[in-house]
């Protein structure tokens, strides 16, 4: 039997951002993505991955990036422009360390 698993995993280049959807229904949608582009009819949120061709056939890629050709930009969401009120945008979450003491002291 053949092993038809990918060499190697589909991984995310860059952190993705929340961005708030807020639709006229007054509901509100939080799509993690690293950027979103509007079109006449519907919202397009979008990662950049860096993916083989055949895992690529499983997904939704409207583009690939000419700088890498196994980078390209995979949907997360597709919202209608109908649905949408407003799009406020997103921000990176902020990882700040923590300083700790250092073993054997106490903080002063």
């Amino acid at each position: 039997m053949l092993d038809r698993r990918p060499r190697n995993p589909i991984q995310l280049i860059d952190l993705p951002s929340p961005w708030v959807v807020a639709l006229r229904s007054g509901a509100k949608l939080v799509v993690w993505a690293g950027g979103f582009s509007e079109y006449p009819n519907e919202y397009v949120f979008l990662n950049v991955i860096e993916a083989e061709p055949e895992q690529e056939a499983r997904l939704d890629v409207p583009q690939r990036l000419p700088a890498n050709v196994r980078r390209v930009e995979m949907v997360v969401a597709r919202i209608p422009v109908a649905l949408v009120e407003s799009v406020q945008t997103g921000r990176r979450p902020t990882r700040r360390a923590r300083a700790r003491p250092s073993p054997g002291r106490s903080e002063e």
